[in-house]
């Protein structure tokens, strides 16, 4: 079964990881490096239950800090250049990410954890300046940072792992189970990633 099935599509077990919070960065640019990373990401959770159970508990809150601080995504492609270099080791920062989640560490902390370490610290800025922008007039990618970011603020999340939906790959769960009386009415229905309506609850 190809990664991609895995990645994002209809197919059961789709995870429906969405194109912009995992390929593109914040302004809109497609980025192969990262792309490569998720592949790998979903590799990895395919193959470990428990990293599949630690990403699925804490989706929305994992997505949330990659979309929020995408700049660090960034910093280590300009810092490592090759795609599949670059890939490597965001593939890796997910991981810590998830792992620093999983640990109960709180947004502030986890920025504390990845200053303090010797491999992350160079892409976390010393003050928000850092990220900021130095004129008054909004940039044709600024606008489209503007446009995506409410994008993102809007979207539809899954009621179950409260990770972003996308259109390609959504289910219909039944809120009460078929198998405990649960009907096919409007009411009773909610928004899913395909695995989360096959993998978690059944």
């Amino acid at each position: 079964m190809t990664r991609l099935l895995f990645l994002n599509s209809s197919y059961a077990g789709s995870y429906g990881l969405h194109p912009l919070l995992y390929c593109y960065s914040n302004r809109g640019n497609f980025r192969p490096a990262s792309f490569y990373a998720t592949l790998e990401f979903v590799k990895a959770i395919n193959s470990t239950p428990l990293l599949l159970t630690n990403f699925i508990n804490k989706r929305g809150e994992f997505e949330d800090f990659i979309f929020n601080n995408d700049y660090i995504v960034q910093r280590i492609i300009d810092t490592y250049r090759r795609r599949i270099q670059s890939a490597k080791h965001i593939f890796e920062y997910y991981f810590e990410i998830l792992r620093l989640l999983n640990d109960g560490k709180s947004r502030d902390e986890i920025f504390i954890d990845l200053a303090k370490n010797e491999k992350y610290g160079r892409f976390i800025p010393a003050s928000s300046n850092e990220v900021g922008f130095s004129t008054a007039e909004f940039s044709r990618t600024s606008k489209s940072e503007v446009f995506i970011r409410k994008a993102y603020s809007s979207a539809s999340c899954c009621s179950i792992c409260v990770g972003l939906l996308h259109g390609y790959s959504i289910s219909i769960d039944h809120i009460l189970r078929k198998q405990d009386g649960g009907l096919g009415n409007p009411e009773n229905g909610q928004l899913a990633h395909p695995y989360c309506n096959t993998g978690v609850k059944n």
